[in-house]
C-alpha cells in the first residue's frame, strides 16, 4: 500500500528496507540484520492483523 502527496510518501515497509529498519528499530542502540528481520516480521504481522479488523 502506498499513499502519496506532494511532500510525503507513506507505504508499507518491505525487505528492501531492511538496512533502514536495522538502523532505526532499536535506536539509539545498534541492532543486527537478524533483529531487523524480526522487526519486519512484527510489522507485517501487525499490519495484517489490523487490516483484518477493519
Amino acid at each position: 500500500m502506498e499513499i502519496r502527496t506532494n511532500d510525503l510518501i507513506l507505504r508499507t515497509v518491505t525487505e528492501n528496507d531492511i538496512e533502514e529498519i536495522a538502523r532505526m528499530w532499536e535506536y539509539p542502540h545498534e541492532t543486527t540484520i537478524d533483529k531487523a528481520y524480526e522487526a519486519l516480521k512484527y510489522m507485517k504481522d501487525t499490519h495484517s492483523r489490523i487490516r483484518k479488523e477493519i
